[in-house]
C-alpha cells in the first residue's frame, strides 16, 4: 500500500498531544520531508532536465530562450551531446561548478553552473562559431524541490517512495515532532574531540534510518551528509556504535 503522510503522522508520537494545530501538524511533516529529501539524491527527487541547444558566443542560457522547470532545485548531472551529421549521439560529460565566470575565449564548454543570481545556466568556456544547433546540446539531471504539503493535502499525500522504507519516514516525522516540541529527546548533532559527529536522539535514529534507506535505493553517490569520509557515531539506548 502507498502509506499517506497523515498515516505516518498517526504513527508516531504526535498522536499524543491532541491539542496540536493543523497547521503544526503540517509544519512537522514538511521539516521532516526536507530532511529525507535533503538526506540523499533519491531516485523519486531526480528528474530530466529539458534539453537546449548551444548557441555561438553565448553562455548564458534562460529564460526566455531556455526554460528551466520551477521544480529546479540543482544539476546532478551534465553532459554536452554532439550529433554528428549520419552517426551516433556522443555524450561527454561535463563539470558541474558552484559558480563559472564569463570568458572571451571561445571553444567547446566542459563545466556548467546555475547561476541562481541570473537564474541562469552558465557554460564555460564559450561556445565556438561552430558549437550550436543542430551538432550541440546540452542534456542533464537535476534535484526537484519538494511539493510542500498544506493542511488540504497531508491527508490524502502519498510519501513520494517506496513503502518499504517506511521506517525512515516514521523516525524523521517523530524527531521533526519532539524538534519542534523542544524535547530534549529530539537529540542532534556534536562533533566529538576526535572530530567525528555524533548524531545523537531522535534525530540519530532518523540519520541512521535515512543512511540505510539509501544505501538500499542503489544510486551513485549521493549527498556527503549521507556519505561521510569518517565513520559516524549514533547514540542510541546501547550506546555509541560506528555507522559506514
Amino acid at each position: 500500500m502507498a502509506y499517506t503522510f497523515a498515516e505516518i503522522l498517526n504513527m508516531t508520537n504526535v498522536t499524543k498531544s491532541r491539542n496540536i494545530e493543523e497547521a503544526h501538524k503540517v509544519h512537522i511533516l514538511n521539516t521532516a520531508q526536507n530532511m529525507v529529501w535533503r538526506g540523499y539524491d533519491w531516485s523519486w527527487t531526480l528528474s530530466k532536465l529539458p534539453p537546449f541547444w548551444l548557441v555561438p558566443h553565448m553562455q548564458d542560457y534562460g529564460p526566455p530562450v531556455v526554460a528551466v522547470p520551477s521544480n529546479f532545485d540543482g544539476l546532478r548531472e551534465a553532459y554536452l551531446t554532439q550529433i554528428p551529421l549520419g552517426g551516433e549521439p556522443l555524450r561527454r560529460p561535463m563539470r558541474i561548478a558552484k559558480n563559472l565566470d564569463l570568458t572571451g575565449y571561445p571553444g567547446i564548454p566542459t563545466a556548467i553552473s546555475w547561476q541562481k543570481d541570473i537564474s541562469s545556466f552558465r557554460v564555460h568556456t564559450r561556445p565556438g562559431d561552430a558549437i550550436c544547433a543542430p551538432l550541440y546540446m546540452v542534456e542533464g539531471t537535476y534535484k526537484k524541490k519538494p511539493t510542500q504539503l498544506t493542511v488540504a493535502t497531508y491527508q490524502t499525500t502519498s510519501v513520494p517512495s517506496d513503502d518499504k522504507f517506511l521506517d525512515m519516514w516514521r523516525k524523521s516525522v517523530n524527531w521533526a515532532y519532539l524538534d519542534f516540541s523542544q524535547d530534549p529527546r529530539a537529540g542532534g548533532v556534536q562533533m566529538l574531540p576526535s572530530g567525528i559527529p555524533n548524531y545523537n536522539g531522535a534525530f540519530g535514529e532518523a540519520f541512521a534510518a535515512i543512511r540505510m534507506a539509501a544505501s538500499e535505493e542503489g544510486l551513485t553517490e549521493g549527498d556527503p551528509m549521507i556519505r561521510p569520509e569518517q565513520p559516524l557515531i549514533i547514540t542510541g539506548p546501547l550506546g555509541g556504535w560506528p555507522v559506514w
